[in-house]
C-alpha cells in the first residue's frame, strides 16, 4: 500500500518536472545562440551623463577604408582623433595618424606615417588650419625640417 501511494504521487511530480524542463528547453533559445560577440556599426559614439558624446568609433568617415576613433571635450567639440585615412594627397596608400585639435575642433597637431615608404611626419597647423611646421624622416632616417608661410610656401629647411 505504501509502495502505492509513493508511485501514485512521485511518478506524476517526475514526469511533470521533467516535462517543464524539456518545454523550456525548446521554447527558450540557449544563451550562446541568443548573442553575438561583436557590434556591427558604421558609428558607436560613447555618452557622458549629459548625453553628450565623448568617444566615437567611425567606419565610414569619407570612405569605406577609413576608421577613427575619435574623443571630444564635455561641450562636444573635437579634442583629438586616432585614424586611419588616405591623407590630405588622396592617392597615398592607407596610413596611421594621430591628430590633436584645438578649443574649436581645428587640427593643430598631425603626426602621421606615410603609407608610401612609412616615415614619421609631425605637421603643426595655424589657427586658420593651414600647415606650418613640418618635420618628417626620409627613407633614410635622416631629419628634416620645413616652415611654411601661410600661402604654402617654404620659408626656410634644414637641411
Amino acid at each position: 500500500m505504501r509502495r502505492a501511494i509513493l508511485l501514485a504521487g512521485a511518478l506524476p511530480f517526475c514526469t511533470a518536472f521533467l516535462g517543464g524542463v524539456l518545454s523550456i528547453s525548446l521554447a527558450v533559445p540557449s544563451l550562446v545562440e541568443a548573442q553575438d560577440a561583436r557590434i556591427r556599426a558604421q558609428q558607436l559614439t560613447i555618452a557622458s551623463d549629459s548625453q553628450a558624446g565623448r568617444v566615437s568609433l567611425d567606419t565610414a568617415n569619407g570612405s569605406p577604408d577609413n576608421a577613427s576613433v575619435s574623443v571630444y571635450f564635455a561641450d562636444g567639440t573635437p579634442a583629438g582623433r586616432l585614424a586611419v585615412d588616405h591623407g590630405a594627397l588622396g592617392d597615398e596608400t592607407l596610413r596611421p595618424k594621430l591628430v590633436l585639435d584645438d578649443n574649436h575642433g581645428d587640427e593643430v597637431i598631425t603626426l602621421r606615417v606615410s603609407g608610401t615608404d612609412g616615415t614619421p611626419h609631425l605637421v603643426l597647423s595655424d589657427a586658420q588650419g593651414r600647415s606650418r611646421l613640418h618635420e618628417f624622416l626620409d627613407a633614410s632616417g635622416n631629419p628634416a625640417i620645413q616652415l611654411v608661410d601661410a600661402n604654402g610656401n617654404v620659408t626656410w629647411s634644414a637641411p
